[in-house]
Protein backbone atom coordinates (compact mmCIF):
# COMPACT_ATOMS: atom_id res chain seq x y z
CA UNK A 1 0.00 0.00 0.00
CA UNK A 2 1.58 3.51 -0.78
CA UNK A 3 0.56 6.49 1.09
CA UNK A 4 -0.89 9.51 -0.51
CA UNK A 5 1.62 12.43 -0.76
CA UNK A 6 0.98 14.58 1.80
CA UNK A 7 -0.72 17.79 0.74
CA UNK A 8 1.72 20.77 1.06
CA UNK A 9 0.78 23.62 3.41
CA UNK A 10 0.79 27.57 2.61
CA UNK A 11 3.79 27.66 5.38
CA UNK A 12 5.80 24.80 3.18
CA UNK A 13 5.10 26.47 -0.18
CA UNK A 14 6.10 29.31 1.23
CA UNK A 15 9.16 28.97 3.76
CA UNK A 16 7.69 31.55 5.90
CA UNK A 17 10.57 30.27 8.51
CA UNK A 18 13.35 33.10 9.84
CA UNK A 19 16.86 31.59 8.55
CA UNK A 20 18.08 33.80 11.41
CA UNK A 21 15.80 32.75 14.67
CA UNK A 22 14.25 29.73 13.05
CA UNK A 23 10.74 31.10 14.49
CA UNK A 24 8.11 31.25 12.20
CA UNK A 25 7.61 34.94 10.19
CA UNK A 26 3.91 36.57 11.43
CA UNK A 27 1.43 36.44 8.61
CA UNK A 28 1.40 40.41 7.40
CA UNK A 29 4.19 41.07 5.24
CA UNK A 30 4.48 44.57 7.26
CA UNK A 31 5.83 43.26 10.06
CA UNK A 32 8.91 41.43 8.86
CA UNK A 33 11.92 42.31 6.28
CA UNK A 34 11.02 40.52 2.74
CA UNK A 35 14.26 40.49 0.75
CA UNK A 36 13.39 41.18 -3.01
CA UNK A 37 16.36 38.74 -4.97
CA UNK A 38 15.39 35.38 -3.50
CA UNK A 39 11.57 36.81 -2.09
CA UNK A 40 13.10 35.17 1.58
CA UNK A 41 11.92 36.74 5.13
CA UNK A 42 13.50 37.82 8.05
CA UNK A 43 12.25 38.94 11.08
CA UNK A 44 12.62 42.52 11.62
CA UNK A 45 14.69 42.01 14.95
CA UNK A 46 16.85 39.71 13.44
CA UNK A 47 17.68 41.84 10.68
CA UNK A 48 18.86 44.89 12.67
CA UNK A 49 20.81 42.38 14.32
CA UNK A 50 21.99 41.76 10.76
CA UNK A 51 22.89 45.09 10.10
CA UNK A 52 24.22 46.04 13.76
CA UNK A 53 26.83 43.31 13.01
CA UNK A 54 27.84 45.25 9.58
CA UNK A 55 26.47 42.10 7.83
CA UNK A 56 24.37 44.01 5.69
CA UNK A 57 25.48 44.44 1.92
CA UNK A 58 24.24 40.85 0.65
CA UNK A 59 20.92 39.02 1.30
CA UNK A 60 21.84 36.24 4.04
CA UNK A 61 19.71 33.62 2.32
CA UNK A 62 20.79 33.66 -1.33
CA UNK A 63 24.02 36.08 -0.82
CA UNK A 64 22.71 38.46 -3.78
CA UNK A 65 23.96 42.19 -3.79
CA UNK A 66 21.27 43.82 -1.82
CA UNK A 67 19.32 46.45 -3.73
CA UNK A 68 21.52 49.93 -3.24
CA UNK A 69 18.35 52.25 -5.33
CA UNK A 70 14.84 52.34 -5.50
CA UNK A 71 15.56 51.20 -9.31
CA UNK A 72 17.17 48.47 -8.49
CA UNK A 73 15.02 47.04 -6.11
CA UNK A 74 11.93 47.62 -8.54
CA UNK A 75 14.44 45.33 -11.45
CA UNK A 76 14.68 42.64 -8.28
CA UNK A 77 11.01 42.68 -8.07
CA UNK A 78 9.73 42.51 -11.65
CA UNK A 79 10.44 38.37 -11.90
CA UNK A 80 8.47 37.82 -8.42
CA UNK A 81 5.43 39.85 -10.24
CA UNK A 82 5.57 37.66 -13.15
CA UNK A 83 5.59 34.73 -10.68
CA UNK A 84 1.97 36.41 -9.49
CA UNK A 85 3.40 36.52 -5.98
CA UNK A 86 0.94 38.41 -4.24
CA UNK A 87 3.56 40.05 -1.99
CA UNK A 88 5.21 41.48 -5.24
CA UNK A 89 2.50 42.57 -7.07
CA UNK A 90 1.74 44.64 -3.52
CA UNK A 91 5.52 46.09 -3.35
CA UNK A 92 5.19 47.00 -7.11
CA UNK A 93 1.88 48.35 -6.69
CA UNK A 94 3.16 50.65 -3.71
CA UNK A 95 6.15 51.68 -5.92
CA UNK A 96 3.64 52.43 -9.01
CA UNK A 97 1.44 54.59 -6.83
CA UNK A 98 3.82 56.49 -5.05
CA UNK A 99 6.80 56.60 -7.95
CA UNK A 100 9.52 55.16 -6.30
CA UNK A 101 11.93 54.41 -8.89
CA UNK A 102 9.57 53.78 -11.48
CA UNK A 103 7.53 56.31 -13.08
CA UNK A 104 4.39 56.97 -11.06
CA UNK A 105 0.76 55.35 -12.60
CA UNK A 106 -2.04 54.96 -10.40
CA UNK A 107 -3.91 52.57 -12.88
CA UNK A 108 -0.37 50.36 -12.36
CA UNK A 109 -0.85 50.75 -9.14
CA UNK A 110 -4.62 49.63 -8.71
CA UNK A 111 -3.95 47.15 -11.48
CA UNK A 112 -1.30 44.97 -9.08
CA UNK A 113 -2.73 46.31 -6.04
CA UNK A 114 -6.19 44.32 -7.17
CA UNK A 115 -3.88 41.39 -8.35
CA UNK A 116 -2.78 40.98 -4.80
CA UNK A 117 -5.62 41.45 -3.16
CA UNK A 118 -7.37 38.58 -5.27
CA UNK A 119 -4.83 36.42 -3.50
CA UNK A 120 -6.14 37.29 -0.32
CA UNK A 121 -3.44 39.84 0.48
CA UNK A 122 -4.31 41.93 3.28
CA UNK A 123 -2.30 45.06 3.05
CA UNK A 124 -3.07 45.15 -0.58
CA UNK A 125 -6.93 45.28 0.56
CA UNK A 126 -5.82 47.68 2.78
CA UNK A 127 -3.98 50.51 0.90
CA UNK A 128 -6.75 49.82 -1.91
CA UNK A 129 -9.48 51.07 0.77
CA UNK A 130 -6.83 53.96 1.49
CA UNK A 131 -6.54 54.83 -2.11
CA UNK A 132 -10.48 55.31 -2.01
CA UNK A 133 -10.82 56.83 0.95
CA UNK A 134 -7.85 60.16 0.01
CA UNK A 135 -8.99 59.29 -3.96
CA UNK A 136 -5.95 58.18 -5.27
CA UNK A 137 -6.11 57.37 -8.97
CA UNK A 138 -9.53 56.91 -8.26
CA UNK A 139 -12.77 59.08 -7.71
CA UNK A 140 -12.76 59.15 -3.50
CA UNK A 141 -15.24 57.38 -1.86
CA UNK A 142 -15.45 56.25 1.81
CA UNK A 143 -17.92 53.81 1.00
CA UNK A 144 -15.69 51.78 -1.43
CA UNK A 145 -12.55 52.59 1.51
CA UNK A 146 -14.87 51.28 4.09
CA UNK A 147 -15.54 47.82 2.16
CA UNK A 148 -11.95 47.46 1.91
CA UNK A 149 -11.24 48.39 5.30
CA UNK A 150 -13.67 45.48 6.18
CA UNK A 151 -12.79 42.83 4.36
CA UNK A 152 -9.20 43.65 5.14
CA UNK A 153 -10.23 43.70 8.90
CA UNK A 154 -11.64 40.78 8.73
CA UNK A 155 -8.64 38.95 7.49
CA UNK A 156 -6.83 40.15 11.02
CA UNK A 157 -4.98 43.10 9.56
CA UNK A 158 -4.54 45.94 12.40
CA UNK A 159 -3.95 48.83 10.29
CA UNK A 160 -7.09 48.43 9.13
CA UNK A 161 -9.38 47.84 12.33
CA UNK A 162 -7.87 50.89 13.27
CA UNK A 163 -8.83 52.86 10.48
CA UNK A 164 -12.25 51.04 10.03
CA UNK A 165 -12.65 52.46 13.63
CA UNK A 166 -11.77 55.91 13.16
CA UNK A 167 -14.56 55.92 10.30
CA UNK A 168 -16.89 54.04 12.35
CA UNK A 169 -16.30 57.07 14.80
CA UNK A 170 -16.41 59.53 12.38
CA UNK A 171 -19.06 58.81 10.38
CA UNK A 172 -17.42 58.53 6.86
CA UNK A 173 -18.97 56.09 4.63
CA UNK A 174 -21.06 54.58 7.36
CA UNK A 175 -23.62 55.96 9.51
CA UNK A 176 -21.71 57.53 12.75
Amino acid sequence: MTKEPKEKTNKEEEGDECPICLENLPKFANEFTRFTCCGKGIHTHCNKDRHSMKMSGNCPMCRAPTPTSYQEHVKYLRPWVKKKKAWAQNLMGQNYRDGTGIKQSYEMAIRLLELAAQQGDADSIYILGLMYYEGEGVEQSYERAREYCEQSAHLGYANAQCNLGTMYADGQGVEQ
